[in-house]
């Protein structure tokens, strides 16, 4: 860097140096920068390398990605135990994969993970153009479908999307409305133009809990392929069933989420209740770790058959009563 504003090799060699000296993570960092050779030793290294850079006073950092492309996306659920597989599975699909799917029943906690693998790449700035991050949960119609994703990507800014991708955008939309709305190549269509600001961007686009009214409609299919015909795009799903149909473009990568296991359902429930839970209330426990060992073992896992919602509605009981109720 200092060469890069005009200093001499000398003096970027002795600037390099002292960094060293001053590296907190460098041990004896005088010792170690005495050790550091300028050759040829006969030469007086003072010739500037980049002598036709402008000079430079001040270093400033580039400016932070636009806020429009950040935008606040859900946290994660506050008690997320014993899914950190699945999360590390889906956050490896998208980076390997263009379209990938979270499957499981009602209650598994879908969500939860799409929430934490798209917090996790976010985070890190996986995609430079952000996370767009959509409820399609109580989209029964594709035409609400369509609405939702619109009213996400309506947030982009002129500039980062095409002028041709906004009218075709607009006009499909406008087709959706009173008699045209049955047709299902205006559907298909608007739902197309939906999706396609998105396209020429580097992003991750999540759609959950798309419910199995949508999931087997053409139009959706036809918004996949279009996506997936976009090579920086990645789309992430949450549903019930897979989508399961031949895509142009791409195959679609399935996560299913099992049902957790007792033991981490035990430990769900104890993060759960609302008051703290007594080793009194288990026979014979003698410590934390042994409570919920041997709450593990407990009927009441068993019905619950690791379902995270279930552990939720059975964890307001405990405000009452105990365990052994």
């Amino acid at each position: 860097l200092a060469l890069a504003v005009g200093a001499t090799v000398r003096e970027a060699f002795d600037i390099g140096k002292q960094a060293v000296v001053n590296a907190p993570a460098v041990p004896a960092g005088e010792r170690e920068a005495a050790t550091f050779l300028l050759l040829p030793p006969d030469v007086p290294h003072d010739r500037v390398v980049l002598p036709g850079l402008a000079p430079v006073d001040t270093w400033l950092p580039p400016p932070p990605p636009a806020a429009w492309l950040h935008q606040p996306l859900p946290a994660q659920p506050e008690a997320y135990l014993g899914r950190n597989v699945e999360t590390y599975r889906v956050v490896s699909a998208i980076l390997d994969r263009r379209l990938v799917s979270i499957t499981g029943a009602q209650g598994l906690g879908k969500s939860a993970v799409a929430l934490a693998a798209m917090n996790y790449l976010a985070e890190r700035r996986y995609f430079s153009d952000g996370v767009f991050y959509v409820d399609v949960s109580h989209a029964v119609t594709v035409a609400q479908l369509c609405e939702a994703i619109v009213e996400r990507t309506a947030l982009l800014p002129a500039v980062a999307v095409p002028s041709r991708w906004k009218e075709r955008s607009a006009g499909a939309l406008s087709e959706t409305s009173a008699e045209s709305l049955d047709s299902k190549h205006a559907t298909a269509s608007a739902l197309r133009a939906a999706a396609a600001p998105l396209l020429p961007l580097h992003c991750l686009l999540v759609l959950d809990g798309l419910p199995n009214e949508v999931l087997g409609d053409v139009a959706l299919h036809g918004m996949l392929s279009a996506l997936l015909s976009a090579a920086r795009v990645r789309t992430l799903l949450t549903a019930i069933e897979p989508v399961s149909q031949p895509l142009q473009g791409g195959a679609e990568k399935v996560i299913e989420l099992s049902p957790l296991s007792a033991h981490n359902t035990a430990r769900l429930l104890c993060r759960l209740s609302p008051r703290p839970l007594r080793l009194s209330e288990i026979d014979g426990a003698e410590s934390g770790a042994d409570f919920v060992r041997k709450l593990a073992a407990h009927p009441l896992m068993g019905e619950m058959h690791g379902n995270a919602r279930r552990i939720k509605a059975a964890a307001l009981h405990l405000q009452h009563v105990q365990l052994t109720e």
